[in-house]
């Protein structure tokens, strides 16, 4: 196939390129990344976006959108955009790429879709342009993980993009903690079983990210910075600290440190200071804990009288668990699925 013979119609941040709505990227997503088809949205409402926050469209379209923008401050994949004479050239950089991020893993299906991505005006040639539209995208662990889960429902749809910047559907905000010291934390819930039906749907997006073909991802940052509300139903908008174990490994592979703080990747991730000042590259954590953490009290307060000691008694377990044990991922999915289908249980019983 001819490549590289025409320009990409985006050419600055005040226009993105908007995906059309059509199935040719569904038909070259593998088995083990969920389906998702994209949506098409107009491009009057990027005029005066602020980065990295939602913004509700003018009267001709009323939903919220999330512009994420991405500077890059590593080296790109290539400096020299010569090199791209074909879309092999292309299909390696991006291989490289993944490969350099996540190790070896059967990454064809992957690529296939990132190429149809690439491909913005569908006439089946890649543009200079339109390949470093989409390396540029490629440094962002957002956009790439946002495409890996395409299809989940508790991450927004890819609308559109241009050079460096993204577009996602857009999530109401909502705090999952408030401070100890605020009354917020008394007056802000929403009644409880609106809580439960928030709470297990994240606990399904943690079930999700298990075993899928790049391995466990971890969710290295868990904050009302990254989860948000649609339909009472969380949506994770926020992927930038989703990482494989993979990805934490080959990032703090012989990393210098003093001490076991040096050795993090996120807020939440992180791995031991070895006796010969290096980072230990096994990762020491897993998702379920830091969630029940964050859920405990958005959970238990207000829960039925008959049911709060059962609940706390798995939340406990839950925040108790050690993945040092030898059956840590058996006794993950235990706990979220006991935690899960007595929270889903209790609530069809009101």
């Amino acid at each position: 196939m001819e490549v590289f013979n025409h320009q990409l119609p985006c050419v600055s941040s005040s226009s993105v390129l908007f995906l059309p709505e059509e199935d040719r990227f569904r038909e070259f997503v593998p088995k083990s990344l969920p389906k998702k088809k994209f949506i098409h949205r107009p491009v009057s409402f990027m005029r005066n976006a602020i980065q990295g926050q939602l913004y509700t469209a003018g009267s001709e379209d009323r939903s919220n959108v999330l512009i994420k923008h991405f500077q890059v401050d590593d080296r790109p994949l290539y400096r020299d955009s010569d090199m791209f004479h074909s879309e092999e050239d292309l299909r390696g950089a991006i291989l490289s790429h993944l490969q350099l991020k996540f190790g070896q893993f059967h990454f064809e299906d992957l690529i296939r879709a990132i190429l149809i991505l690439a491909d913005s005006d569908n006439n089946e040639h890649i543009s200079l342009a339109e390949a470093r539209t989409m390396i540029s995208l490629m440094m962002n662990n957002d956009f790439i993980m946002t495409v890996v889960l395409a299809g989940n429902d508790k991450v927004p749809n890819l609308i559109g993009y241009c050079g460096d910047i993204f577009v996602t559907e857009g999530v109401d905000s909502y705090r999952l903690q408030a401070d100890a010291e605020s009354w917020d934390l008394f007056t802000s819930l929403p009644p409880w079983p609106t809580r439960v039906r928030i709470a297990v749907s994240i606990l399904e997006f943690v079930e999700d990210i298990q075993d899928l073909f790049l391995g466990n991802l971890l969710l290295c940052s868990l904050s009302d910075a990254s989860i948000g509300l649609v339909s009472e139903e969380a949506s994770f908008y926020n992927l930038e600290w989703l990482a494989s174990e993979t990805q934490i490994r080959e990032h703090l592979k012989y990393h210098p440190c003093v001490s076991s703080e040096d050795c993090t990747y996120g807020p939440n991730c992180a791995t031991q200071c070895g006796p010969m000042g290096m980072c230990i590259s096994n990762t020491t954590r897993i998702n379920l804990p830091q969630t029940c953490s964050i859920l405990e009290t958005f959970i238990t307060r207000g829960a039925p009288r008959t049911f709060y000691p059962k609940l706390k008694g798995l939340v406990d377990r839950c925040i108790a668990m050690d993945p040092a044990r030898k059956d840590i991922f058996m006794e993950h999915s235990l706990v979220l699925n006991d935690l899960k289908n007595s929270l889903w249980y209790e609530i069809h019983l009101l």
